[in-house]
C-alpha cells in the first residue's frame, strides 16, 4: 500500500467575512480547501464567540512562512487527499473542443466563477414563453434538468446554489419553488434534448412550428450538432448553418443559437471579440442575420465598482462578497444584415439568477 505525505494547515478565527477571502485566495492559488461547520467556542472572558475553522492543503514550498510554529507539518494518510476518483484512459486522436465547465460552461470569468453562454439563450427563451410566444429548445449540451433548474430560478429568483443544494433553503422557499414549477409547466417552453441530425432537427422544427405555434427556435450549441462521421468540422458545421438558415426562410421563426469560440481569443491583447473567434468561422460568418458576442466591461474592477451592484452586497456586514454575484455585460454587434453594427448599452446580469437587466431599474 501506497502510503502519501500531504502538507496542510489550519486557520480559526472568529471572522466569517476574513475566512470566505482565504477560502478564495486558496482557491485560486489551486489549493484544496476545506471548510467545516462554525461551533460556539468559550473563551477566558466568558464570551462564547463563533469559531469558522478552514483547512488548505497543498504545496507550501514557495510560501514565506518565517514562523516555525505556523509552518504546516507533514500529515501521513494511506489516500491521496488530492485524488478525487477520476480515472484517465487513452483515447483517439480527435477534434479537440476544450473543456466545457460551466455552472454549465463555457468560459472562466476573472473571479474564477465558470459561465456559459446559455445563459442568455435561456434567458430569452423564458422571456419569450412569458410573451406568450411558444419556444422549442434543442439541447445538445445540458441536462435538460439543468434547463429545468435554470427556468425556475429566473421565475422566482432564487439562487441556482439553493436549487442544487435544497438543504440550504428554507421552508417557504421550498414552497415556492414548488409554486414556481407549477407556473412553468403551463409555459409554452418544449426542450427537445435528442442529439439528432439536421435533417431532425428540420423535421421536429417543422413539429412544433405546425402542432405548437412556436415562435422562437433555440439550438445550444452549433458545433455539438453532428451529422456524418465521414465529413470533415467545417463541412458538419457548414450542413447545420444551411439547415438553419432553411428552417428561417421556410418556417418564417426567429432562430437564436450559440457557438464555440476558438482559442485565440484568449491569447491577443484586450480579447475583444471578432467574428474569426468563431470556432469553425466559414459558414458562422456568411449564413446569419446578426452575430454578436456577450462580454464583460470589468477586468480589475475597483471596490466603488463592485458595491455599485446591490447583490454583490452582503447585507450582513454590507461589503462585497468574495465572489460577485452580478457584472456589468455588454454585447459587441460584429455583424447585421439589418442594421448598424457596434456595441450595445452596458446591461447587469445577475449570475445567480440568469437575469439580464438595465442598470438602472433591473428590468429587461
Amino acid at each position: 500500500m501506497i502510503i502519501y505525505k500531504v502538507v496542510g494547515i489550519e486557520i480559526t478565527m472568529t471572522n466569517s467575512e476574513l475566512i470566505d477571502q482565504i477560502k478564495f485566495l486558496a482557491d485560486s492559488l489551486g489549493f484544496r480547501t476545506g471548510l467545516h461547520k462554525p461551533r460556539m467556542v468559550h473563551c477566558q472572558t466568558n464570551a462564547t464567540p463563533i469559531a469558522y475553522r478552514i483547512t488548505i492543503h497543498g504545496d507550501f514550498t514557495d510560501c514565506p512562512i518565517r514562523i516555525a510554529r505556523k509552518k504546516p507539518t507533514l500529515e501521513t494518510k494511506r489516500v491521496d487527499s488530492q485524488m478525487t476518483g477520476i480515472q484517465i484512459e487513452a483515447d483517439e486522436v480527435d477534434d479537440y473542443f476544450g473543456f466545457e465547465l460551466d455552472e454549465d460552461g463555457l468560459f472562466l470569468l476573472g473571479d474564477m466563477t465558470v459561465t456559459h453562454n446559455s445563459s442568455y439563450l435561456r434567458f430569452e427563451a423564458y422571456h419569450s414563453a412569458m410573451l406568450g410566444k411558444g419556444v422549442v429548445i434543442f439541447n445538445y449540451d445540458n441536462d435538460p434538468i439543468d434547463y429545468a433548474r435554470s427556468l425556475i430560478t429566473l421565475r422566482c429568483g432564487l439562487s441556482n446554489e439553493k436549487l442544487k443544494n435544497p438543504k440550504l433553503m428554507s421552508d417557504a422557499e421550498m414552497n415556492m419553488v414548488k409554486n414556481t414549477a407549477h407556473e412553468l409547466y403551463s409555459l409554452p417552453i418544449y426542450i427537445e434534448s435528442k442529439h439528432g441530425d439536421v435533417d431532425w432537427l428540420k423535421r421536429t422544427a417543422r413539429f412544433y412550428a405546425a402542432q405548437k405555434k412556436v415562435g422562437l427556435i433555440v439550438v445550444d450549441y452549433i458545433q455539438q450538432i453532428r451529422n456524418s462521421d465521414k465529413d470533415s468540422r467545417n463541412d458538419d458545421v457548414g450542413r447545420t448553418m444551411s439547415a438553419l438558415r432553411e428552417i428561417n426562410f421556410t418556417l418564417n421563426l426567429p432562430i437564436l443559437a450559440a457557438s464555440q469560440l476558438n482559442r485565440e481569443i484568449e491569447r491577443r491583447s484586450g480579447a475583444t471579440p471578432m467574428l474569426a473567434d468563431l470556432r469553425d468561422s466559414g459558414s458562422l460568418e456568411q449564413d446569419p442575420t446578426v452575430i454578436m458576442f456577450p462580454r464583460t466591461t470589468w477586468t480589475d474592477p475597483t471596490q466603488a465598482e463592485i458595491t455599485s451592484f446591490p447583490e454583490n452586497v452582503d447585507p450582513r456586514t454590507h461589503r462585497a462578497y468574495p465572489q460577485l454575484k452580478a457584472i456589468p455585460i455588454e454585447f459587441h454587434v460584429k455583424k447585421n444584415r439589418n442594421g448598424p453594427t457596434g456595441v450595445s448599452e452596458v446591461v447587469k446580469w445577475n449570475k445567480s439568477t440568469g437575469q439580464y437587466g438595465t442598470l438602472e431599474n433591473n428590468s429587461r
